[in-house]
């Protein structure tokens, strides 16, 4: 029994011998690195002293940056927005553009944007004017406009009253297949050509079964010219129970633009072949 409670003892003894070597090594630093200093925690009444410190420090800095930075209290800055701010004019460009204001921005629409033509609204409501009181019917045929001239059309309501429907057909093989243009003429005179626009208002009235129709076919740009068929060129024509009147045009400006100025165009022919009485 004393045997055992001697042999505790000295177990007892080894491990507080341990315990105070592992201390002392955790209190001496590595080779190469100083120990830091104690900091000694403030006292109540040292608290305020301890703020102007620091605000002076924080001061000093700003005065070597060049910069003030924000008070310690202040709220943290809002994270600026990753989009580009719009300007609050409607159809503005964007402010990245090089030229906010300039109509022919390459980043945005002019502010001539479609449907904001001038004259457009009056233009519209006289076609459906003589459409209804004629009870006759309109279909479109649309290449570089894209059915602009279709969107135009339905911006009045009721107008499924007088306006069939449209195609947009932008490549060769949709001409030939929706609007029946024979390849022939496609190979022989081209997509931009007045025959090309007549055939595709005949296939346009003649599918969908209308009393009027209306085409447009041209380059758009920027590119796709050539000095036989330049940027801007457009054929229109009109196909009415009678005849098909073909139109050209050479417009200027962004293709935008000339898309615009196409559409207003085809519609105001449309009204001039349209039986007033």
């Amino acid at each position: 029994m004393k045997a055992w409670m001697a042999g505790a003892a000295v177990l007892a003894m080894l491990a507080v011998g341990t315990m105070a070597v592992q201390a002392q090594d955790e209190a001496v630093p590595p080779a190469g690195e100083a120990a830091a200093p104690a900091v000694a925690a403030p006292a109540a009444g040292d608290a305020p002293a301890a703020r102007m410190e620091l605000d002076q420090k924080v001061a000093e800095g700003e005065k070597a940056a060049g910069s003030p930075a924000p008070p310690l209290d202040a709220a943290p800055s809002p994270i600026p927005p990753s989009r580009p701010n719009l300007s609050p004019e409607p159809y503005a460009c964007l402010k990245t553009c090089h030229n906010p204001r300039e109509k022919s921005c390459p980043n945005f629409p002019s502010r001539r944007t479609w449907p904001r033509l001038p004259g457009m609204d009056t233009l519209l409501t006289s076609i459906a004017d003589v459409l209804l009181g004629r009870r006759q019917t309109l279909a479109t045929a649309e290449s570089c406009t894209g059915g602009m001239v279709g969107a135009a059309l339905t911006r009045l309501p009721g107008s499924s009253a007088w306006y069939a429907g449209g195609v947009v057909a932008y490549s060769n093989a949709l001409k030939t297949s929706l609007l029946g243009v024979p390849p022939v003429l496609l190979n022989a005179h081209g997509a931009v050509s007045a025959e090309t626009a007549r055939a595709m208002a005949e296939g346009a009235r003649r599918r969908c079964g209308t009393d009027w129709a209306v085409s447009l076919t041209g380059i758009a740009g920027p590119g796709g010219g050539s000095p036989d068929k330049p940027v801007g060129l457009v054929f229109m024509a009109v196909a009415g129970p009678a005849e098909t009147p073909t139109f050209e045009h050479r417009f200027h400006g962004s293709r935008e633009q000339i898309r615009q100025d196409a559409t207003a165009a085809s519609l105001r022919h449309l009204l001039d072949l349209l039986p007033h009485s």
